[in-house]
């Protein structure tokens, strides 16, 4: 297979009933959405650990300016959705 054929995200295509692949910030943040609200069902209600959590759970250890923090690993989401600790000052 081509590169550009195993890069994206695949989603529903809203000009016709398949899917489209795309990438980038476009398909990225209800990527991420859809992953946070998978959280969220599952009893994580902290905003700010969600974020942690999808934070800690990519592919890379730091943030670049061309590739924001890599790929979001959402299967490593569930396994460590309890990986949180939260208080105040």
């Amino acid at each position: 297979a081509e590169l550009d054929d195993l890069l994206g995200i695949f989603s529903a295509d809203n000009a016709s009933i398949g899917y489209v692949r795309k990438s980038g910030t476009s398909m990225a943040a209800p990527h991420i959405a859809g992953a946070a609200a998978l959280l969220r069902g599952a009893g994580v209600t902290n905003p700010l650990a969600i974020k942690a959590l999808l934070l800690n759970t990519t592919d890379r250890t730091f943030w670049s300016g061309d590739q924001g923090w890599g790929y979001a690993n959402v299967a490593r989401l569930y396994p460590q959705r309890a990986n949180f600790v939260t208080g105040s000052v």
